[in-house]
């Protein structure tokens, strides 16, 4: 019998309910699979078979352990999807600069090197932005997120230079489309489209996140949407056991904000059949 470890963190040892629900159809299949905690010490990972990487939702505090575990599972021969050298370029969101010389469209985005010296005022006015977010370069749930109009720019400036000590940063274009109109998740099992939903903030908020008062409605997205964000989980070819593909649309044009390859919430209560394609990604993977 094959062992499946799900990876996940301290906050949540028994995965969230929707995740739960893989566990138990893996098991209906003949898998031996369970959560485990990837900073708990006492695991002997060569035990398993394979390694998913699902809520391990602490990983950007405690980055460089994460990076080394990474390495450990890879260096004792353990198979872990997604594979660990696409996790680990996908950490640093600057990929999204290498996605968009490939042709993607992304955000609007300037890429701030680490100790760099930079002024806010004198970027959103020369990018000619009315407002902009301020983010770490690794983070995950807004962590250290900051929206910003270009009239109060200034009161940002220690903001962005305390980041920018502290690692590199992306400075981006708010796009109000995420206020009025939400922001796409589309979810990919083994390269191919499952489901997705649309994230929508509650009001007089930017951040869309559910612990910010956000909601993710299941809906199907326009067919430009879908073609554009199937294109960019092309890239990867078929290596991917679950991709995330987020992004906004504006005047037309399907926009990528982050395409999570790490840890990303996959939505499967939103669509009856997701766990089941989950789980046949997985038995395909193995």
């Amino acid at each position: 019998m094959k062992k499946i470890a799900i990876a996940t963190c301290a906050r949540i040892p028994e995965l969230i309910p929707a995740e739960q629900a893989v566990v138990k159809e893996l098991e209906n299949k003949g898998f031996a699979a369970q959560p485990v905690i990837w900073t708990d010490t006492s695991i002997d990972w060569q035990q398993y078979d394979l390694v998913i990487i699902r809520s391990v939702w602490d990983y950007f505090k405690k980055y460089e352990a994460f990076i080394e575990w990474l390495d450990q599972l890879q260096n004792l021969g353990i198979k872990v999807c997604n594979a660990v050298e696409v996790m680990k370029a996908n950490s640093h969101k600057f990929y999204l600069e290498h996605l968009a010389a490939q042709g993607i469209a992304i955000v609007p985005t300037v890429f701030v090197k680490q100790n760099s010296t930079v002024s806010i005022t004198e970027m959103l006015s020369q990018q000619n932005w009315q407002q902009g977010i301020i983010k770490p370069a690794v983070s995950a749930s807004a962590y250290k997120t900051y929206k910003l109009d270009q009239k109060e720019a200034s009161d940002y400036q220690s903001k962005l230079e305390d980041l920018v000590q502290e690692t590199d940063v992306l400075v981006q274009a708010f796009l109000p489309q995420i206020q009025t109109e939400g922001e796409w998740s589309l979810m990919f099992f083994g390269g191919k489209y499952s489901h997705s939903v649309r994230k929508v903030p509650k009001n007089h908020e930017f951040r869309v996140q559910s612990e910010f008062g956000g909601q993710a409605l299941a809906e199907t997205p326009p067919t430009f949407v879908l073609n554009q964000a199937q294109k960019i989980v092309d890239i990867y070819g078929e290596e991917l056991l679950y991709a995330r593909v987020d992004g906004v649309v504006v005047e037309g044009n399907f926009l990528l904000m982050e395409l999570e390859l790490i840890e990303p919430e996959l939505f499967l209560d939103r669509d009856s059949e997701a766990t089941n394609r989950f789980v046949t990604a997985i038995t395909n993977a193995l």
